[in-house]
Protein backbone atom coordinates (compact mmCIF):
# COMPACT_ATOMS: atom_id res chain seq x y z
CA UNK A 1 0.00 0.00 0.00
CA UNK A 2 1.32 3.59 -0.99
CA UNK A 3 0.20 6.77 0.19
CA UNK A 4 0.44 8.11 -3.73
CA UNK A 5 3.40 8.99 -5.30
CA UNK A 6 5.37 11.33 -4.19
CA UNK A 7 8.12 13.60 -6.08
CA UNK A 8 11.52 15.30 -5.14
CA UNK A 9 11.05 19.19 -3.72
CA UNK A 10 14.90 19.58 -3.32
CA UNK A 11 15.80 18.60 -7.32
CA UNK A 12 15.37 21.89 -8.85
CA UNK A 13 14.30 20.85 -11.53
CA UNK A 14 11.72 17.79 -12.18
CA UNK A 15 13.30 15.25 -9.29
CA UNK A 16 12.41 11.63 -9.33
CA UNK A 17 9.49 10.21 -8.12
CA UNK A 18 7.90 6.83 -6.24
CA UNK A 19 5.68 5.02 -5.03
CA UNK A 20 7.19 2.46 -3.75
CA UNK A 21 7.60 1.45 0.55
CA UNK A 22 10.84 -0.50 1.68
CA UNK A 23 10.04 -2.46 4.71
CA UNK A 24 13.28 -2.81 6.74
CA UNK A 25 12.41 -5.47 9.96
CA UNK A 26 14.92 -5.14 12.92
CA UNK A 27 13.78 -7.90 14.93
CA UNK A 28 11.91 -5.56 17.09
CA UNK A 29 10.38 -3.65 14.42
CA UNK A 30 9.77 -2.41 10.92
CA UNK A 31 11.32 0.05 9.39
CA UNK A 32 9.05 1.77 6.34
CA UNK A 33 10.81 4.42 3.91
CA UNK A 34 10.36 5.89 0.85
CA UNK A 35 12.00 4.40 -1.95
CA UNK A 36 13.27 7.79 -2.64
CA UNK A 37 15.27 7.55 0.73
CA UNK A 38 18.32 5.89 -1.70
CA UNK A 39 17.88 9.55 -3.80
CA UNK A 40 18.37 11.66 -0.62
CA UNK A 41 21.10 10.06 0.75
CA UNK A 42 22.98 10.20 -2.06
CA UNK A 43 22.12 13.47 -3.68
CA UNK A 44 21.28 15.63 -0.65
CA UNK A 45 23.21 13.84 1.89
CA UNK A 46 20.43 12.76 4.05
CA UNK A 47 21.81 10.89 6.48
CA UNK A 48 18.78 8.38 8.21
CA UNK A 49 18.78 7.65 12.09
CA UNK A 50 21.61 4.93 12.93
CA UNK A 51 19.16 2.61 13.90
CA UNK A 52 17.41 2.60 10.42
CA UNK A 53 20.72 2.18 8.46
CA UNK A 54 21.72 -0.72 11.52
CA UNK A 55 18.34 -2.28 10.48
CA UNK A 56 19.47 -1.93 6.61
CA UNK A 57 23.01 -3.38 6.77
CA UNK A 58 21.80 -6.81 8.38
CA UNK A 59 18.84 -7.19 6.82
CA UNK A 60 18.30 -10.50 5.04
CA UNK A 61 17.90 -10.70 1.12
CA UNK A 62 14.01 -10.22 0.93
CA UNK A 63 13.19 -13.07 -0.93
CA UNK A 64 14.93 -15.27 1.90
CA UNK A 65 13.51 -17.50 4.64
CA UNK A 66 15.30 -14.97 7.18
CA UNK A 67 13.76 -12.04 5.79
CA UNK A 68 10.27 -13.61 6.19
CA UNK A 69 11.15 -14.92 9.82
CA UNK A 70 13.00 -11.41 10.55
CA UNK A 71 9.36 -10.09 9.28
CA UNK A 72 7.67 -11.73 11.66
CA UNK A 73 9.47 -11.82 14.81
CA UNK A 74 9.24 -8.06 14.03
CA UNK A 75 5.54 -7.77 14.04
CA UNK A 76 4.90 -7.90 10.58
CA UNK A 77 2.69 -10.53 9.88
CA UNK A 78 0.31 -8.84 7.84
CA UNK A 79 2.70 -8.23 5.60
CA UNK A 80 2.98 -11.42 4.27
CA UNK A 81 0.73 -12.54 1.80
CA UNK A 82 -2.39 -14.40 2.56
CA UNK A 83 -2.21 -17.96 1.52
CA UNK A 84 -5.26 -19.65 0.74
Amino acid sequence: MTCGVHQCSLCQCDGPSGNVNLFVPSGAEIYVASSLAVHYIGCHHYLPPASFVSAVLSCPDQSSMQFMKLLLQSGGKSLLPRSG
